[in-house]
């Protein structure tokens, strides 16, 4: 499911929490995908002209690619989103702020105005002395000291700070493909690198790319002579985490690309996601984690297939089967409502249905097989 993070003048008044709840959302449901509306050419203060909508229609195309047809898993086809900012030293000048999906960040020009005017300090502007973008990181170089408990927002509400009146429009935070960073509200500013523990070494992205049994981890990071092995973490509840692996890190390489692969055949079965972290351990015996990443078992592979997908109105189903038995085929919409239930006789060998989905509503649907074995997949009805 694509959703996307509501643009200043939406509802012409400040947007900040509705915002933040949008750009959570994954954290919550990690089938949903949330794309940032920041950066896209023609808005008129409340909706977009052509080119914007076409502009966002590619971006998202990029997401659907990847999710429904093997398309490359490319970070900087999501749309920024910050993992913590943090002080830098004891006098609370300095600000980082690190984007933990993002290769590079950068700063858009917009006329006069300034970048640095649009980050809140406890709701106030005018903090920021200066910005530097560096890779994932965005510094903040303050006024004067910072509050000790201060909360961190990047961009206004609705309008720009020295106008009631006009919409905001930019400049933005964007990364290499020109997505816009997430608006964020009241993020705290920790005091230490290592706050909630997070790695104190500089992850640039991690992501995870099912295909069929096998997960593909991928993450670059600076390098870090305080360690020397990444732990792979894996878990089926998002609590309890098992080591899976362990990887080397090069220390003397910088900006490394690090990979490894997951092979999940004997936990797909009745389980909706599986969740994957970095640990890594520092020369002083502390632990540090990268943030997690979910992947969505949808139980995809040779014994089922669907086509056409996305469909317009009959939906084709190939099922194997090494017996004659009887299972039940069920789908559901994103939110788990029952759409379709019906009971299939199955024979040795291979299997075929098919559905007439012209009374479904358009949007996407999860179709399951259960009895014997399970399987999960997903479908978008246009």
């Amino acid at each position: 499911c694509y959703v996307m993070q509501i643009h200043q003048g939406s509802i012409y008044q400040s947007l900040w929490n509705i915002a933040e709840f949008f750009r959570n959302l994954p954290a919550k449901y990690p089938e949903i995908e949330v794309m940032s509306t920041m950066n896209l050419p023609t808005h008129d203060g409340a909706h977009f002209l052509p080119l914007g909508y076409d502009t966002l229609g590619k971006r998202l195309y990029q997401l659907v690619k990847r999710d429904f047809y093997n398309g490359a898993n490319k970070p900087d086809i999501e749309a920024p989103n910050v993992s913590y900012a943090y002080f830098t030293d004891s006098t609370r000048t300095s600000v980082k702020i690190i984007f933990g999906n993002a290769t590079n960040i950068f700063a858009t020009a917009h006329g006069k105005d300034s970048l640095k005017n649009y980050f809140y300090l406890n709701g106030s502007f005018g903090n920021v002395a200066s910005i530097r973008c560096n890779e994932n990181i965005v510094t903040l170089n303050l006024n004067e000291p910072a509050p000790y408990h201060t909360l961190l927002t990047y961009l206004p509400g609705c309008y720009y700070n020295d106008s009631p009146s006009r919409v905001y429009e930019g400049p933005y935070l964007v990364n290499d493909s020109g997505l816009g960073a997430f608006i964020f509200y009241n993020i705290p500013i920790y005091h230490t690198a290592n706050c909630c523990n997070v790695l104190a070494i500089n992850i640039l992205f991690l992501k995870a790319l099912r295909q069929k049994n096998i997960v593909n981890l991928n993450w670059k990071s600076t390098n870090d002579s305080n360690s020397t092995y990444f732990f792979i973490e894996r878990s089926i509840d998002k609590l309890n985490f098992e080591t899976i692996g362990k990887i080397p890190i090069d220390i003397k390489t910088p900006s490394l690309l690090y990979n490894y692969s997951d092979d999940i055949y004997d936990i797909t079965n009745g389980t909706p996601y599986v969740y994957y972290r970095l640990k890594q351990v520092s020369t002083d015996s502390s632990s540090n984690f990268s943030q997690i990443v979910a992947v969505a078992l949808d139980m995809e592979n040779d014994e089922l297939t669907i086509s056409p997908n996305p469909l317009r109105n009959i939906l084709t189903i190939h099922l194997k089967s090494d017996k004659s038995v009887r299972e039940t085929l069920l789908i559901t919409d994103i939110k788990g409502k029952l759409i379709y239930n019906e009971q299939l006789n199955l024979f040795s060998g291979n299997n075929l249905f098919t559905i007439n989905t012209s009374s479904f509503q358009s949007g996407n649907y999860i179709l399951l097989i259960t009895g014997d074995r399970k399987f999960q997949q997903k479908f978008i009805k246009l």
